[in-house]
C-alpha cells in the first residue's frame, strides 16, 4: 500500500533531520527567539492607536490555580465553550480534531460499549478499557478524577472550556498520568437569573435538545440545572433485522450549588446523572481468512452453519450481524469542592463518589450464524478525596502547592463469550482424533473424552472482581530567582494496591476451569520535575523541563487458564524532556506557542491479540519494552482584521521501539505505535460580520484536521491501517440584534469521507478483521434562545 505522505513536504523534511538536529533546532530557536522578540516588540506599540483587536486572554487552571494560558509552562491547548460550539464539537472524540498530537476514539467492537474511550497524547495512552488496566491519560471533570475508560466519551455540554495538557501531570494532578491529563471544567453557577434552551434537528433523524438555567436560591447560595437529551439514528445497518448501529440515545442533567458559607470560605456542590440506552459499536467485517484455524475446526465439526467471506458485505455502512445488540450505560455522581483562603494560603478539598453501570453486547463475527458473541455486564464505583494546599509569598515570587489523593474503587464484570459455539460438542461425538492417533496419546482433538477438545473449548463465561486502593502525595514550587527568571519543580509518591479476582467456566463442556482465585499485588514509584521558565518580554516566554511519569501495573482480565488468571505485568514509566516557547504579537493580534518533546517509554503496557497454540483466541498484556518518542507542536491564533479569527495547529510524532522484551508477541521493533499518526495538523477560520443595528450579526466557520496514517492494531496488520485523511466542517450562525436568540446551519465531514476509526483482527484463528469507521456527512440545524 502506498505511503499517503510520501509527497508531503513535511514528512521529506522528516527524512532528513535527525533526532538531534530536530531537539537542536527547536532549542535554538526558543534561545533565538528572544533576540527577535526583543528587536520586534516596539513594533507592537505602533497598533495601540488602533481599535483593540487583540485576542483575548484565555485563563486556564492547569497548574491547579488561574493563570494566563501565555504563561503557564506546559504545552496545553485550551477550547472554551464558544470554541467547542462553533467547532461543532459534541463530545470528546471532537476534540482531537483541533489538538496536535492527540488521538481520542471510541472502543473498537467487541471490547465495550460506544462511549468507552480509547485516548493517546504522543503515543502514550491505553486500549483496552477492561478495570484490569489503567488509563495512560486522566479525564477530570471539575477535578474530579474519572477512573475508568468505560463511558468517558463525555458529552461537552454547558462548559466553561476543556484543557488538554500533553506530557507527564504527576506533581500537579490527583491521579498520576503518565500521558497527559483533560479537564473539563464547568460554567458554574453565577446567582444572576438567565439560561438557554437549544433544539437542534438534522440528518438521521436528529434531534438534541439542550438547556441550563442559572439562579438565587438565597443571598449566599446559588444554582445551576443543566440537561441535555441527545437522539440520532445509527448510521451502520443491520441487513437481516434492519438494526442501525452506531445511534446515540443519551440523556443527561447535572445540578450545582454554590455557597458562600464564609468570606473566605465557598463550597461547590454538584450531582449529575447520565443514561445512555444504545446500539452496539458500529463495527463491520473487513477481512476474512476462509483458512484460519479455529474457523476451521468450527466449519468442519460444530455443525452449525459454514463461516466464510460469504457474510462480507464490502460496504462500511452494512453488516450480516443478527446477535443481541447493546451498549447501555447508568452513570452518576455526587461532589464537594471547599475553597478556605487564609490571607496567602488556600485549602481546597474536593470529594467525589461515581458509579457507573453498564451493558454491551455486540456480534464481532458479522454474520448471522452463533460464531463469536460477546456480552458484559458491568459494574464499577470509586470514592475519592483529594487535598490541596497552596500559597503565594515574598510578593508573588512564590508559589506552592502540596496535595494528598486517595481513591478506592470497585468493579465487577460479568463477561459472557460465544467463542465457537458447538465446537466441543462436535469433537467428542467424533469416534476418535481428528488425525486418527490412540486416544491414550492423542495429537489432535477429536473422540470422547480427549483431553485437547478441552483447549478448543473457548465458549465461556468470566466473573471478575477488582478493589483497587491508591495513596498518593504530591508537591510542586514555583520560585522566581528574577524578574524574569524561574524555576519550578516537585514530586510524587504513588502508592498503588490491587486485588483482583476471577473464575472461568467452559460453557461447552461445563467445566470451571478456574474457581475463584484471588491475587493480590502493589505497586509504588517516586515521579520528580524540574522546571526552567524565563518570561522574555510581556508577550513573550520561554521554558524547559524534564518530568516522569508512572502508570500501575495490572491483571490479564481474559485469562484462558488459572496461569493466566494468576499473572500479572508491570508499570510502565515515562521520562519526558521538553522545551516550549509561548508568544504574543502586535499586541495580541497574533498567538504563537510551540514545544519541542523527547520521551523515554519504558516497560510499555500492549494489549495484542494472538493464537494460542490450540489455535484459540487470546487477548494477552505484555510490558513490550521500551520506545523512544520525539515530536514537536505549534499553534498559532490570529485576528488579522477585525472580525476574522483564524486558527491552525502542528503535531508531529516520530515513536520508535527501541528494545523488545524477550517473548513478546505481535510487535517488532519495526512496529508503529498504535493510534500514533506521524502528523495531526487543523485549521480553521471564522469571520462575523455585524450587520446594522437593526439586523444582527452572521458569523460564517470552517475548519478541515488532517491526520496522517496509523495502524489500530500493534501488529500492524495492513487492513487496519488508515492511511492519511481530512475533515471537513462548517458552521453558519445568524444570532438576532438582542442576541436573545440565534439560529445555525453546520455540517460535519462534509466531503463525505470513508475512514476507520478502530478495530481488531483475529484472522489467523478465527479468520476475522472488523473495524468502526467514522460518521458520513452530516448536517444539522439548531435553535437557541437566551434568557
Amino acid at each position: 500500500m502506498q505511503n499517503d505522505t510520501s509527497n508531503n513536504p513535511l514528512r521529506i523534511y522528516k527524512n532528513k533531520t535527525s533526532h538531534a538536529m530536530l531537539m537542536t533546532s527547536v532549542a535554538t530557536a526558543v534561545l533565538g527567539s528572544a533576540i527577535l522578540i526583543e528587536s520586534l516588540s516596539h513594533r507592537s506599540a505602533v497598533y495601540a492607536a488602533e481599535p483593540k483587536l487583540g485576542i483575548e486572554e484565555i485563563t486556564v487552571t492547569a497548574r491547579r490555580r488561574e493563570e494566563s494560558l501565555q504563561q503557564t509552562p506546559i504545552a496545553i491547548t485550551a477550547l472554551s465553550g464558544v470554541d467547542i460550539e462553533m467547532r461543532n464539537a459534541a463530545d470528546l472524540t471532537n476534540v482531537s480534531r483541533f489538538t496536535p498530537n492527540l488521538t481520542f476514539e471510541r472502543g473498537a467492537g467487541n471490547t465495550g460499549g460506544a462511549s468507552n474511550a480509547q485516548v493517546f497524547i504522543r503515543g502514550v495512552g491505553q486500549q483496552d478499557w477492561l478495570f484490569t488496566t489503567e488509563a495512560g491519560v486522566g479525564i477530570y471533570v471539575d477535578g474530579v478524577y474519572f477512573s475508568r475508560q468505560m463511558g468517558n466519551v463525555l458529552d461537552l455540554i454547558d462548559l466553561e472550556r476543556v484543557e488538554v495538557l500533553r506530557g507527564p501531570q504527576g506533581t500537579l494532578f490527583g491521579k498520576n498520568s503518565v500521558g497527559g491529563a483533560i479537564q473539563l471544567i464547568s460554567k458554574q453557577p453565577t446567582g444572576e437569573f438567565g439560561g438557554f434552551a437549544e433544539v437542534t434537528v438534522g440528518r438521521f433523524n436528529r434531534l438534541d435538545a439542550k438547556g441550563s438555567v442559572d439562579f438565587a436560591i438565597a443571598p449566599t447560595l446559588a444554582a445551576k440545572l443543566s440537561f441535555a437529551s441527545l437522539n440520532r439514528d445509527g448510521y451502520v445497518k443491520r441487513l437481516i433485522d434492519g438494526i442501525k448501529l452506531g445511534d446515540i440515545n443519551a440523556d443527561s442533567v447535572k445540578l450545582q450549588l454554590a455557597w458562600q458559607a464564609a468570606e473566605n470560605v465557598e463550597v461547590l456542590l454538584a450531582a449529575d446523572y447520565g443514561r445512555r440506552r444504545e446500539e452496539s459499536i458500529p463495527d463491520v467485517a473487513i477481512g476474512f481468512n476462509n483458512a484460519a484455524s479455529f474457523a476451521a475446526l468450527w466449519n468442519a465439526y460444530a455443525g452449525l452453519g459454514t463461516y466464510s467471506s460469504i457474510y462480507a458485505t464490502n460496504n462500511p455502512f452494512t453488516t450480516n450481524a443478527t446477535a443481541k445488540s447493546q451498549s447501555d450505560v447508568d452513570s452518576w455522581g455526587v461532589s464537594s469542592t471547599i475553597n478556605w483562603t487564609l490571607d496567602t494560603i488556600a485549602l481546597k478539598s474536593i470529594t467525589a463518589y461515581r458509579a457507573t453501570d453498564a451493558a454491551f453486547a455486540a456480534d464481532p463475527d458479522n454474520s448471522p450464524l452463533p460464531f463469536i458473541e460477546t456480552s458484559n455486564e458491568t459494574d464499577t464505583s470509586q470514592f475519592s478525596q483529594e487535598f490541596q494546599l497552596s500559597g503565594q509569598h515574598f510578593n508573588d515570587r512564590l508559589n506552592w502547592l502540596l496535595g494528598a489523593f486517595y481513591i478506592k474503587e470497585k468493579g465487577s464484570d460479568h463477561f459472557i463469550s460465544r467463542l465457537g459455539q458447538g465446537l466441543f460438542a462436535g469433537l467428542e461425538s467424533l469416534p476418535g482424533p481428528i488425525d486418527g492417533s490412540p486416544l491414550n496419546a492423542p495429537t489432535a482433538a477429536g473422540g470422547p473424552g480427549n483431553p485437547l477438545n478441552l483447549g478448543l473449548d473457548i465458549d465461556s463465561i468470566r466473573n471478575s472482581h477488582i478493589s483497587v486502593e491508591s495513596l498518593s502525595f504530591f508537591s510542586h514550587v514555583s520560585y522566581k530567582l528574577l524578574d524574569r527568571l524561574s524555576i519550578s519543580g516537585g514530586i510524587r509518591y504513588t502508592h498503588d494496591k490491587k486485588d483482583f479476582t476471577i473464575s472461568y467456566f467452559k460453557t461447552g463442556a461445563q467445566l470451571l476451569v478456574v474457581p475463584p482465585t484471588l491475587t493480590s499485588k502493589s505497586w509504588s514509584a517516586w515521579s520528580p520535575k524540574l522546571g526552567l521558565e524565563y518570561q522574555i518580554t510581556d508577550d513573550a516566554m520561554t521554558y524547559a523541563s524534564v518530568s516522569k511519569g508512572f502508570k500501575s501495573g495490572g491483571f490479564n482480565g481474559r485469562p484462558t487458564s488459572l496461569g493466566v488468571a494468576t499473572s500479572t505485568f508491570d508499570p510502565e514509566t515515562v521520562m519526558s524532556y521538553e522545551v516550549g516557547m509561548k508568544t504574543a504579537w502586535f499586541d495580541r493580534r497574533l498567538i504563537l506557542n510551540a514545544s519541542a518533546f523527547l520521551s523515554k517509554y519504558d516497560d510499555i503496557q500492549l494489549t495484542a491479540i494472538i493464537t494460542s497454540p490450540q489455535g484459540g483466541i487470546v487477548a494477552a498484556v505484555d510490558n513490550a519494552g521500551k520506545a523512544e518518542i520525539k515530536g514537536v507542536e505549534v499553534e498559532l491564533s490570529a485576528r488579522p482584521i477585525a472580525g476574522l479569527d483564524i486558527n491552525a495547529s502542528l503535531g508531529y510524532t516520530d515513536a520508535k521501539y527501541t528494545r523488545l522484551n524477550p517473548g513478546t508477541q505481535t510487535t517488532t521493533l519495526n512496529s508503529k505505535f498504535v493510534k500514533t499518526p506521524e502528523w495531526t495538523y487543523n485549521i480553521g477560520a471564522q469571520y462575523t460580520a455585524p450587520l446594522d443595528s437593526d439586523s444582527g450579526t452572521i458569523i460564517l466557520r470552517a475548519d478541515w484536521s488532517y491526520r496522517s496514517s496509523v495502524f489500530h492494531t500493534p501488529n500492524n496488520i495492513p487492513i487496519l491501517r488508515q492511511p492519511g485523511y481530512g475533515l471537513l466542517s462548517a458552521r453558519l450562525v445568524y444570532r438576532a440584534p438582542s442576541e436573545n436568540w440565534e439560529l445555525a446551519l453546520f455540517g460535519d465531514n462534509l466531503t463525505n469521507k470513508k475512514y476507520i476509526t478502530n478495530g481488531l483482527e483475529a484472522l489467523a484463528a478465527f479468520g476475522t478483521a472488523d473495524a468502526t469507521f467514522g460518521r458520513p456527512r452530516e448536517w444539522g440545524l439548531s435553535a437557541k434562545f437566551n434568557f
